[in-house]
């Protein structure tokens, strides 16, 4: 039993000589081989570096109104995995995103007006966006409002949570939409669809992020120290000499002359004659700079005013009267008579607008009337050394010198 016992009583020192230096060795290892690694990954759970985004400049109008301007948004984060029940979180979001499961219709009567209450057609498929926008996680419902976003977190929803985000806003939403252009989703940089000014002059817009240190305790849930590294640096503003007021009211004709016509578009420049500067600038149709995300075709964002090239009709009749005046070649009250309806000029036939006889007009009555057969027997006087001149002195074939990208 003795020899049995001193066995036992070797082998547990032998064991337990071989655990401690188990532990010596672990122990070296940590405070010698591993120690600045284990350093470095503890620093780096309890502290890390935080990007400070710098606000991008705001564009003005010529009478002060920001036209576009940087503020902060939040946006809802969905996690899958922490979801119980999509479907009637979506409900929720829903609701506080102002959609509802009913809508009221007013329903006259014999003798007065009645409200009743009828389901809104659009309601289950929008919750069903919203539903399959949370189960895809990460960001679902970007850049809302911070009272939208408040209403919903109130609800604590599991699986979703809220994070601040920058967004471009634009006041006026669909004026001079084509003339500013956008920038990407999150407000940082000017696109490239569409160009505008957001990308022409993304480089003095866009500010200089910062960055700062924050220092969490060992649960990585409570932030004890907020150092700043770096000040961020925010973007310049730009001011335009677009006037708001005749901004407005050119897109209202725009647009209603394009419903009228049928046309495909229409574009029309407002320019200060004693200075030639741009008062207003616009397309139609237009679109709202708010939602050109959701856009499924961007042709509208594209400014035809100055980056498509078009035929300028019965205006450019001012460059054949510029060069006759100008040369001394015909004045305001002499008289072309028997003006025919039609003349030809090589295989082509030029002809005015309507059907005619042979009429006798004045100069100014020419012009004052857009005949193109009056036009081009000026065109036909002045030469085509000299109206070649004018074209080139009104600067057809060159740029505008408006800074403009893709004219």
């Amino acid at each position: 039993m003795s020899r049995l016992a001193d066995r036992r009583l070797r082998l547990v020192l032998a064991l337990s000589l071989a655990a401690f230096a188990i532990v010596v060795i672990r122990a070296a290892q940590l405070q010698v081989v591993d120690a600045a690694a284990l350093s470095r990954k503890a620093i780096s759970q309890q502290r890390g570096v935080e990007v400070i985004p710098g606000l991008r400049g705001s564009i003005l109008s010529a009478n002060g109104q920001v036209l576009a301007q940087t503020q902060w948004s939040k946006t809802i984060v969905s996690d899958p995995e922490k979801l119980r029940n999509p479907v009637k979180e979506a409900l929720v979001i829903a609701r506080a995103l102002g959609y509802h499961q009913f809508r009221v219709v007013k329903h006259r009567g014999k003798h007065r007006k009645h409200r009743k209450l009828k389901p809104n057609p659009a309601w289950p498929a929008k919750v069903q966006a919203i539903a399959d926008q949370l189960r895809g996680g990460g960001y679902a419902l970007r850049q809302l409002s911070p009272d939208t976003v408040d209403r919903i977190m109130a609800r604590h929803l599991p699986g979703i949570s809220a994070v601040n985000e920058l967004v471009r806003w634009y006041p006026f939403h669909d004026l001079a939409s084509q003339v500013l252009g956008y920038t990407s989703i999150d407000g940082t940089a000017g696109a490239d669809e569409g160009a505008g000014l957001e990308h022409e002059y993304n480089r003095d817009l866009s500010g200089r992020p910062g960055s700062q240190v924050f220092v969490h305790d060992p649960t990585g849930q409570t932030v004890l120290k907020t150092v700043r590294l770096r000040r961020p640096v925010p973007g310049r503003d730009m001011t335009l000499t677009l006037d708001t007021q005749v901004q407005a009211k050119v897109q209202a004709v725009l647009t209603q002359t394009v419903r009228a016509s049928h046309a495909a578009w229409a574009t029309g420049i407002v320019l200060d004659p004693r200075t030639g500067a741009v008062l207003s600038m616009a397309t139609a149709p237009g679109y709202d700079n708010d939602g050109v995300h959701s856009l499924k075709n961007f042709a509208a964002t594209h400014n035809n005013a100055l980056e498509t090239t078009y035929e300028p009709g019965s205006t450019f009749k001012v460059v054949t009267f510029s060069a006759a005046l100008s040369a001394g070649l015909i004045w305001p009250n002499e008289t072309f008579a028997n003006l025919p309806y039609k003349l030809r000029f090589g295989d082509k036939w030029i002809r005015d607008d309507a059907p005619r006889g042979p009429i006798t007009l004045k100069a100014y009555q020419i012009l004052q009337k857009s005949s193109n057969i009056g036009t081009d027997t000026i065109a036909q006087i002045v030469g085509k050394p000299l109206l070649m001149h004018w074209i080139r002195a009104y600067g057809f074939g060159r740029y505008t010198g408006l800074g403009w990208p893709g004219e």
